[in-house]
């Protein structure tokens, strides 16, 4: 009888050993880089804050997942401009130099086939952080001087996107 029960737990440990394998495996790459088809964009937003976009990327490496969640992260060298709302019209806008922001995206769902993925619109907005300490009457904004990093998450792995921000204009 213990024989029978301790052949059943080891089946088991092997069964689910042998299906996160296949997750395991997975190391998610922008297909063919040297002739890569990958389509950035990014703007400034009504709101005063600027988004980077993901319109298009195909990536391998999936391994055999059905779907990804895809997140889309930045780490950029901005200007913040904060401003109150009550602020009179004639004073300026505090604009804080040198702000080292980084951002990630909402997770968004994409269907996988073949170890492969079709990312697209998948986004991350940065604003420019400003804070207020006795309501919510602060308004931002941010320029953008600098995008240092661009990097895809599939799953949580990093796919970076650094070779394509010569796309992106601020």
């Amino acid at each position: 009888m213990k024989t029978r029960f301790l052949s059943f737990a080891i089946a088991l440990v092997a069964l689910f050993a042998f299906g996160n394998a296949d997750a395991q495996k997975a190391n998610p790459k922008i297909s063919n880089p040297d002739k890569a088809d990958v389509v950035l964009s990014g703007g400034y937003n009504s709101d005063g804050s600027y988004t980077i976009c993901v319109v298009y990327a195909r990536v391998t490496g999936c391994g055999n997942a059905s779907s990804v969640e895809a997140q889309l992260s930045a780490v950029v060298d901005a200007t913040s401009n904060c401003s109150n709302k009550g602020q009179n019209k004639q004073d300026p806008t505090k604009n804080i130099p040198g702000q080292l922001i980084d951002v990630t995206g909402p997770p968004q769902p994409l269907e996988a086939t073949n170890g492969a993925v079709i990312v697209q619109n998948v986004c991350v907005t940065i604003d420019g952080g400003c804070k207020s300490t006795g309501g919510n009457d602060w308004e931002n904004g941010v320029t953008i001087n600098d995008v240092q990093s661009l990097t895809l998450l599939i799953n949580g792995k990093p796919v970076s996107l650094n070779a394509f921000l010569d796309q992106l204009t601020f």
